[in-house]
């Protein structure tokens, strides 16, 4: 069967509402615009989500504009508590079918990026599943490290770099040997990249949805440091050059530096006053922050890989890996839609609608993935196991 032939089956077994007039008179009028705005919001990723957003245009091209529009029309309905489209199965029944049929339309999968995690390894497998090739988003510089156009200007993102390096890294392991150059040179650039503080800020704006508003140039966020983490983990032990020791432990040193105060870390007490004391890196910092899952996930795994070099602050990144698993084991219900998974928990703390973006329900499983083979946690593989039984095997 076509993949389009399974979205139809997939529709047709909704037995979804029908849209009343008085929804289509709204949403005719913003439908275009929503479609192309959700495209860059749910794929973009302020470092490799130029990527995702370049596949987006490939997947319109194919036919899949409906899909995107039907998302829409589930958002707006729920939006203007459309009754029968909204508690009828759920209150997000009609986003958390649509997700899945595009999750089955596109192709989506976790499979391709399990692993059983090692610090030093080829990182959750990116030397295989990322192509880096310039396209209109994004080109590269003289020393052929990714620049990516942010409003018109092409830019280092350290996501972005750091996502290549890793994916360097890993091709290295596998036999290139020109990638292993090209790996310092990233882990290099970092260094350059990071300031006095430890952190890596991005040199450009980013509107950020739950706030309604930019984050301006010099913003900073517990992804950039968790990979920073991990480039530098693996070039000392690459290398056994003391200044990835330096750079590490001062990109560890910010992540401990609290969102009131200018930085990365959290506590879950907006959520629920009960998990005051679990903490949580946040990939977007904002008071209050919205709890970014993939984020959250990706700077565990960077403190995991920095408690396992030979460095005094070895035994502070294994402690807060300790309190992160405490909380992730608290929070993961609920990112739990009944069905799909929330990109964050936005949805709880700002009243919006659930933002899924549906190639991160294949991120949330293989990252659970990559922290279970760590740890053993029963919870968070009930978890793995749960959420991939949502989406086609």
């Amino acid at each position: 069967m076509s993949q389009l032939a399974q979205v139809a089956e997939v529709e047709k077994a909704e037995k979804g509402p029908l849209i009343s007039s008085r929804l289509i008179k709204i949403v005719i009028c913003t439908v275009l615009v929503l479609v192309l705005l959700s495209l860059f919001a749910l794929s973009s990723h302020h470092g490799y989500g130029f990527i995702l957003a370049k596949h987006g245009f490939a997947k319109i091209r194919q036919g899949y504009l409906l899909i995107y529009a039907r998302r829409v029309l589930c958002s707006t309905a729920t939006f203007l508590k459309d009754d029968n489209a909204s508690t009828a199965g759920g209150r997000y029944r009609c986003q958390v079918n649509q997700a899945r049929a595009e999750y089955a339309a596109v192709g989506h999968t976790y499979k391709n990026n399990l692993q059983d995690y090692t610090s030093f390894g080829d990182w959750l497998y990116f030397s295989r599943t990322e192509k880096w090739e310039p396209f209109d988003e994004m080109h590269f510089d003289g020393e052929n490290l990714p620049l990516a156009n942010y409003r018109g200007t092409f830019t280092h993102n350290p996501v972005t770099i750091a996502l290549y390096g890793l994916s360097m890294h890993g091709r290295f392991l596998g036999g290139d040997p020109y990638a292993r150059k090209q790996f310092l040179r990233v882990a290099d650039r970092l260094i350059q990249m990071q300031d006095a503080s430890g952190a890596f800020r991005y040199p450009f704006a980013w509107y950020y949805y739950l706030t309604d508003r930019d984050y301006q140039p010099g913003w900073c966020s517990s992804l950039a440091q968790g990979l920073g983490l991990s480039v530098f983990a693996r070039a000392y032990h690459l290398t056994g050059d003391k200044k990835y020791l330096a750079a590490g432990d001062k990109a560890f040193s910010f992540l401990l530096v609290p969102v009131s105060s200018g930085g990365v870390m959290d506590s879950m007490a907006n959520l629920d006053p009960g998990l005051s004391k679990d903490i949580i890196f946040e990939e977007y910092p904002a008071i209050p922050s919205g709890h970014t899952l993939n984020g959250f996930m990706y700077t565990m795994i960077g403190i995991y890989d920095w408690s396992h070099v030979p460095t005094g602050r070895a035994p502070e990144a294994t402690h807060y890996f300790s309190l992160c698993m405490e909380t992730l084991r608290s929070i993961l219900p609920y990112y739990d839609l009944g069905g799909f998974t929330a990109y964050d928990l936005g949805y709880l703390i700002y009243q919006k609608q659930p933002r899924i973006g549906v190639n991160y329900h294949a991120v949330h499983i293989y990252l659970l993935h990559a922290l279970v083979s760590i740890t053993g946690d029963a919870k968070l593989q009930r978890y793995e196991k749960l959420w991939a039984s949502y989406v086609p095997q």
